[in-house]
């Protein structure tokens, strides 16, 4: 899970202290742009063959759309229903 917010650093000291254990799987981010102050969670898979997820996912009738984050490329699938989420490679 990755939550995008204004205090990232506050937001991950907050969730570590409520749970009382480290959060390996999770990453907070700066949330960027114009009226980004609201806090956001996202769901994030890591896959070995992201190019074979996207010729997968649901045969062209749900959305793909491929960009670059830190450098590595990302692709966000969005059902017809308007939920999505993020899949990029693993990283070795």
């Amino acid at each position: 899970m990755v939550l995008a917010c204004d205090r990232p650093d506050e937001a991950r000291h907050f969730y570590e202290k409520t749970t009382g254990a480290p959060l390996f799987c999770a990453d907070f981010i700066a949330a960027a742009g114009p009226g980004a102050s609201a806090p956001q969670w996202e769901l994030v898979v890591a896959v070995d063959d992201l190019d074979n997820v996207v010729r997968a996912h649901d045969h062209g009738r749900a959305s793909v759309t491929s960009s670059e984050e830190h450098g590595r490329r990302v692709v966000r699938l969005s059902s017809p229903e308007g939920l999505s989420f993020l899949v990029r490679r693993r990283e070795l």
